[in-house]
């Protein structure tokens, strides 16, 4: 590559971008873009290829992302371990990386001497980066300090034989990681040519197709220059024409195209010519020569420490409404710290078998009565166009025991009217329960609402609380990546379990009649453990009852294939709660799903139960961000103990659901 191939490379703008449409056979960008900025404070993967230029180039554009946006808070790289090429990407070339950049005898023919230092603009932005790393907002997937040969499951899949497709089964964790990701991109030939299987398909086959599996897993987005015969998602009259030219087009890297899977595939193709990332690069030098003009600036005390009027400890429902009553009362200065890469707390869903299900908060329990008071949830759903399905939880109902089908509804029945009569309805609200099968999960409404108001600036994702120092004077918060932040005042709406397991080390400790209030509520944990098989052969019902000897054996069922739910999904899950909940966490995946399958024979003993296809639960007791599901009043549970759990110590507060007399355990 000449140095007049490097400056057309950079060169940005219109006219340089029309001047490469010949060598664009599908231009996708824009529809990459348009992904992109439909995030929020989102996550970006990067599947590494190149050191060097483009692992510089990478950087940069993480970096354009994560300080130039508010749609990126955190990227992960993945590396290789051993290199299947000699220039690819191992945690050693990225250690380098930051060291080069820095390193004045490593740009000789660009500063004209080799004791000149680098770039101020080169220095300011590779130290971002640096903080970046120490912050948590740029990753490494594999320990920082790995060496060359180093085993690690994050990593090992990428130089294994398989084709990308047998990913969820060779590298589940690695699979379940990349679920995360609002967006990952897989740079390089090879990474697209195991995409797509190395199968030399008709070029006019449909990205989605040639990624078979991993269509529906996650967003991807593939970088590629064409250097083999593989290629797909050409129009195939363009192909034809090509092929009658020339062959060579495929492997000589002449031309450029950007293809889609389409959304619903979260498929993102694209190759690239050997001067040309896709406009990629265009995207990056437009960032270089704005990075001189712009200076990124932080609230600081006269230490260096950031400094905010109020903290809000914990980004779930709480911490969310918390932070729009502080703006709606023109409060704006003040900073919601959550420890995972998202908003919604234990609103949390997963892609599974193709369907985004919800480990966690499932239904609005309670909608409205008539004219009365609406739960404030319904409200927000409604709002932001959440998609609901009224669930029939007792009048949809199959009953089973280990001998099979076995109608017991009578008993059910009568208990549920016994359950009735001796509770307080508390809320108000109607009895009709709507579960969320909305495809952008349950914690969307909360999402979407900190859209209407929230900054960017305003949170801080991927921070885990390690201490609270409180006094009469204000509060100060240390993470575990040993940044502190201090407030004239804080809130936390951490949960229960987490209070009660020591899990925040509160400095000075809590009075004791605060730790009393906390150790005398039960943290209760609600576990739904899912399966998804090859067809349907259970119950029609939306619901199933199964009564075991043992008491809290897998006795909760609900069918998500349903035609009020996720019809054709083949997904179904049986429910746990208490103490049963945190005996199958000490159990392996493996020895959990034997149970489950166990149950499922018995209930169904005339058919062949099949393998299922897939199998997952989250394991919230175990957990340190949550350490169970929610609040709970036992018996012993008086109102001075309610009283003492809300109450503030001197500028801390507290709130969640634990702390409400009235929807606690909601």
């Amino acid at each position: 590559m000449s140095a007049n191939d490097i400056v057309n490379l950079q060169a940005v703008g219109k006219d340089a971008q029309a001047a490469r449409q010949q060598f664009i056979l599908k231009d996708d960008q824009e529809l990459v873009w348009k992904h992109l900025s439909s995030l929020e404070a989102g996550r970006v993967d990067f599947v590494l290829d190149n050191s060097g230029f483009e692992l510089f180039t990478d950087l940069v554009f993480a970096d354009f992302l994560l300080t130039y946006t508010p749609y990126v808070s955190t990227v992960y790289f993945h590396p290789k371990l051993i290199p299947w090429f000699v220039s690819d990407v191992t945690p050693p070339d990225f250690r380098k990386a930051f060291t080069s950049l820095l390193d004045p005898s490593f740009f000789p023919a660009l500063v004209g001497d080799s004791s000149a230092p680098p770039s101020e603009y080169l220095i300011h932005m590779v130290a971002r980066w640096k903080k970046y790393m120490e912050q948590g907002l740029i990753n490494l997937s594999v320990p920082s300090d790995s060496s060359l040969g180093d085993r690690s499951p994050a990593a090992e899949f990428w130089t294994m034989p398989w084709p990308y497709w047998n990913m969820k089964h060779h590298a589940p964790e690695l699979f379940h990681t990349l679920e995360k990701s609002d967006l990952v991109i897989f740079k390089g030939d090879l990474n697209y040519r195991k995409l797509v299987g190395d199968v030399r398909w008709p070029a006019w086959t449909s990205f989605k197709t040639a990624i078979g599996p991993l269509a529906g897993s996650f967003p991807l987005l593939s970088l590629r220059t064409n250097k083999a015969d593989v290629v797909v998602g050409i129009e195939k009259e363009i192909a034809e024409a090509l092929d009658s030219n020339d062959e060579k087009w495929r492997v000589d890297g002449s031309l450029l195209g950007t293809y889609r899977g389409g959304y619903k595939c979260h498929g993102l193709q694209a190759t690239k010519h050997p001067l040309m990332q896709l406009g990629l690069v265009t995207l990056l030098s437009a960032f270089l020569a704005l990075s001189s003009a712009v200076t990124v600036h932080e609230h600081e005390s006269s230490d260096g420490q950031r400094h905010v009027d109020v903290l809000i400890l914990g980004g779930g429902v709480s911490g969310v409404i918390a932070a729009r009553t502080f703006h709606e009362q023109g409060i704006d200065n003040f900073l919601v710290i959550e420890a995972r890469d998202e908003l919604g707390g234990r609103l949390r869903s997963t892609t599974f078998g193709g369907k985004i299900i919800e480990l966690g908060a499932n239904w609005i329990q309670g909608t409205q009565t008539g004219n009365g008071p609406a739960n404030p949830i319904l409200t927000l759903a409604k709002k932001h166009n959440l998609k609901t399905q009224f669930n029939d939880l007792y009048g949809s109902l199959t009953t089973y025991d280990k001998s099979g089908t076995v109608n017991y509804l009578d008993v059910v029945n009568t208990s549920l009217d016994a359950f009735v009569n001796h509770t307080i309805q508390s809320g108000g609200f109607s009895e009709d329960n709507l579960l969320s099968i909305d495809q952008r999960g349950f914690k969307a409404f909360i999402q979407e609402e900190a859209k209407t108001f929230l900054k960017p600036a305003q949170l801080r994702l991927n921070s885990t609380v390690q201490s609270i120092s409180w006094s009469g004077s204000g509060v100060t918060v240390a993470l575990k990546d040993g940044t502190q932040i201090s407030a004239n005042y804080a809130l936390c709406t951490f949960s229960l379990g987490v209070l009660q397991n020591d899990d925040v080390h509160f400095i000075p400790k809590l009075p004791e009649y605060k730790l009393e209030a906390i150790a005398s509520m039960t943290m209760a944990t609600y576990t739904k453990i899912f399966l998804k098989f090859p067809r349907k052969f259970w119950f029609d019902t939306e619901m199933a009852l199964y009564a075991d000897p043992e008491r809290g054996r897998y006795p909760v069922w609900q069918s998500l294939d349903h035609q009020q739910f996720l019809p054709g999904s083949g997904i179904i899950f049986v429910t746990v709660t208490g103490d049963y909940s945190k005996r199958i966490e000490a159990l392996t995946d493996s020895q959990v799903k034997a149970e489950v399958l166990d149950v499922l024979q018995s209930m169904h003993p005339n058919i062949t139960i099949p393998t299922p296809l897939d199998f997952y639960f989250p394991r919230w007791h175990s957990d340190p961000l949550y350490r169970g599901s929610y609040s709970n009043w036992p018996p012993s549970f008086v109102k001075q103990h309610y009283n003492n759990l809300r109450t503030n110590v001197d500028r801390l507060y507290f709130a969640g659901e634990a702390t409400s007399i009235k929807y606690y355990g909601e």
